[in-house]
């Protein structure tokens, strides 16, 4: 599967999480958003261009959304099937993840979140092998 990954903070549980989906044959792209968006730049966007079958965010501690937390939110206006991984939050943006998992859980939790958001009829099948 395609996965545009994200992190709150860069490094640490974000590096685990990317080793582990590229390790399981999966493409890995990253997304910085904020000021670095590559759309606001004149580019392309992996959630806009359905360029990514699936987002991963990465936060290591519960809090409200900062600025690296916004791929997370342009995932949730997309539609697109969404696998938060770190603390959960029964409200706020966070509650709106398909799949809730710690780094080690991730490749397993890929399937689950776009089986969710495709029977909700929030976003198609993986376009990719």
């Amino acid at each position: 599967m395609r996965v545009l990954l994200s992190a709150t903070t860069p490094g640490g549980d974000a590096a685990d999480v990317a080793d582990r989906l590229r390790h399981a044959g999966h493409t890995v792209d990253g997304c910085r958003g904020g000021e670095r968006c590559t759309l606001a730049m004149g580019g392309t966007c992996p959630l806009a261009d359905h360029l990514a079958d699936v987002h991963v965010h990465v936060r290591e501690r519960p809090g409200p959304p900062a600025g690296r937390d916004r791929p997370f939110l342009c995932a949730v206006v997309a539609g697109a099937p969404l696998v938060l991984c770190g603390p959960p939050s029964p409200e706020g943006p966070w509650s709106r993840a398909d799949v809730v998992c710690s780094p080690a859980g991730v490749v397993d939790a890929l399937e689950r979140a776009v089986r969710r958001a495709s029977a909700g009829g929030r976003w198609d099948q993986p376009r990719s092998a």
